[in-house]
């Protein structure tokens, strides 16, 4: 865990403190949202939901910070029951981009995820590579990266495994219309020396304004990965609601 968090707050300072270019200083912009669910059926329900983000954008640089954190307990509506823990998993992703010509950039990347339900101690990833920005109007954009990566990966009952693989994803954002936006991305790793072996991410996301700041959102999150914890499944879905405020 320490060696991961090192790894992983090197890459956040170098994205702060990489040196480009700019008209006027960089700042930082971004939201946070919050869920709480509390259903009361035949089953007892309890639910949190945490997500938010933080971008700064050069001319020639962007910086993004991204994290989530679910949580739910459920219990039977009978007497002597007692809460059961059915999601307790936290993601948090930060990625440095550098324009490198006029449609394309270089990046560095890394993450860290848990998932007590999957046993998923924590899985880190570390990468680097070139994006290409595919096509982009006043109402989209489409981009597509690769490269490789360093995964570590801790799961309860079973050695710690390091890997070298490859990073193909792509970053979809729409705008439907005034006040509403649509984002759809997708990143897989398979392992360079075992190609059986690999993990992806996909997340759609829809943003709907509010009064002033405030919005709402909707967000579909699924991983997978081909070598699970013994007796856990191999994807994981979540389907997330939110009302948040942007900064």
């Amino acid at each position: 865990m320490r060696l991961s968090s090192i790894v992983f707050f090197m890459a956040l300072t170098l994205s702060a403190n990489a040196s480009f270019a700019a008209d006027v200083p960089p700042s930082w912009h971004g939201n946070i949202a919050l869920n709480f669910a509390q259903i009361n059926t035949a089953a007892n329900t309890r639910s949190l939901t945490v997500f938010g983000t933080a971008k700064r954008e050069t001319k020639t640089a962007t910086t993004t910070i991204d994290q989530t954190y679910v949580n739910a307990r459920q219990k039977p509506g009978t007497a002597g029951a007692v809460f059961t823990t059915t999601d307790d998993s936290w993601i948090a992703n930060a990625n440095h981009s550098f324009k490198t010509g006029e449609r394309t950039n270089g990046f560095v990347n890394a993450r860290l995820q848990t998932d007590k339900i999957q046993q998923l101690n924590l899985r880190s990833i570390v990468g680097a590579g070139l994006g290409v920005l595919v096509r982009k109007t006043d109402a989209m954009s489409f981009k597509t990266s690769v490269g490789v990566a360093g995964i570590r990966e801790d799961f309860k009952g079973r050695a710690v495994s390091n890997k070298f693989s490859g990073q193909f994803g792509y970053n979809y954002t729409r705008k439907l219309r005034e006040g509403t936006n649509f984002t759809n991305d997708f990143t897989i790793y398979p392992n360079l020396s075992k190609t059986s072996d690999n993990y992806y991410v996909a997340q759609f996301s829809l943003d709907q304004a509010l009064a002033g700041n405030f919005y709402a959102n909707i967000r579909y999150i699924t991983d997978h990965t081909s070598i699970p914890a013994a007796g856990t499944p191999k994807s994981t879905s979540r389907l997330i609601f939110g009302i948040g405020t942007k900064f």
